[in-house]
């Protein structure tokens, strides 16, 4: 197939046609290449996770100029391995699926699925310094060390300069071995909690404070954010306090609730209909009058309609009701937290099972 002179010209400004890829992450074309090519695929459709899809223009380009297949971008939001679109893939015909910003769920889907991490190229070591100093300032020397799945590459780099500073560190495994050694995603923290008891404290590589809010929430002990976009190390501890506040609150006017909806996600990794069901059955044991509800994106404007009910509880993303509460216009849940409620749990919120 010819190149273009204008987008030779462009592949050459990014180093592409060198083999060396000048993006701010590894996208990993090469390997996106060999996938299309051993899976015969003549149309994609390519997703990449929200903070990604600024690329997604160069990178369908570049993609189609060395496969000569079709590829379509996803614009709809993308929020984790979940949420692969296996249902817009069907209606849109195409041969395979490029997800991209999230690794493998390891499970398997009904067309040919490749997830490409794309880690970041940023270096770490400045940020990790600047968490020495942090760790110093609180007489920590035992540390946890976690990071999003963009920075795992850089992982060792941070543990090797944490023990050159006489730092104790410690990098959890995932005992079923769907994440990598120290990885963490909005759901799952279980590397996390596999370290939690030999610690002081968690510091997280990532951009952003999602990941480390949740290490903090389900493991009790204090995060440091070190931030290797803004190079700066943050302390969640005021915003965990925040966050369970309100978390408490939302178990209390469920307690009081007299009518509830139950959300049941419908992406992929996120229908959660059997525990929607359940919790159904518990709640109108309590004598509350209980309405399922199913919903693809779980946003704030789509259940606003719904003004009989006092309190949702969502049976998809465990982290919306979390991560999104100040934007509903009830008290909403996540279905661990409507358990607490019919418990009548008090304990630590770490601590629940």
């Amino acid at each position: 197939m010819m190149m273009t002179s204008s987008l030779y010209l462009f592949l050459s400004s990014c180093k592409i046609v060198s083999g060396a890829d000048a993006f701010d992450y590894d996208f990993d074309v090469d390997r996106i290449v060999r996938f299309i090519k051993d899976t015969g695929a003549r149309k994609i459709l390519m997703q990449l996770a929200d903070g990604l899809k600024q690329y997604s223009v160069r990178l369908s380009e570049i993609i189609e100029e060395r496969t000569g297949c079709t590829c379509i971008v996803s614009a709809d939001p993308c929020y984790g391995f979940c949420d692969v679109a296996e249902d817009e893939a069907d209606r849109l015909d195409v041969d395979a699926i490029v997800h991209i910003g999230h690794s493998s769920p390891r499970t398997q889907f009904r067309k040919p699925v490749l997830f490409i991490e794309a880690y970041s190229r940023l270096d770490v070591s400045r940020v990790i310094r600047k968490s020495v100093e942090a760790l110093k300032k609180h007489g920590y020397t035992k540390v946890g060390l976690c990071a999003s799945v963009q920075h795992l590459r850089e992982l060792p780099k941070a543990e090797e300069i944490l023990r050159k500073s006489g730092v104790e560190v410690y990098v959890g495994e995932d005992p079923s071995g769907m994440l990598s050694r120290g990885q963490v995603i909005g759901c799952n923290v279980s590397t996390a909690l596999s370290v939690k008891d030999l610690v002081d404290c968690f510091i997280v590589v990532s951009g952003g404070n999602f990941h480390g809010l949740g290490v903090a929430l389900y493991t009790g002990v204090r995060v440091f954010v070190a931030d290797p976009y803004r190079e700066e190390v943050r302390d969640l501890s005021g915003l965990v306090r925040r966050t369970l506040a309100v978390r408490w609150y939302a178990i209390s006017k469920l307690r009081d609730a007299g009518r509830v909806g139950i959300v049941v996600g419908l992406k992929t990794g996120q229908a959660f209909m059997e525990q929607a069901l359940k919790l159904k059955k518990r709640l109108e044991e309590k004598s509350k009058k209980v309405y399922l509800f199913a919903l693809r994106e779980v946003v704030p404007e789509a259940l606003v309609a719904f003004k009989d009910i006092e309190v949702f509880v969502i049976a998809a993303c465990p982290r919306i009701p979390i991560d999104d509460y100040s934007s509903f216009h009830v008290p909403v849940l996540n279905v661990r937290e409507a358990y607490m409620c019919l418990e009548n749990y008090m304990g630590k919120y770490y601590d629940f099972k």
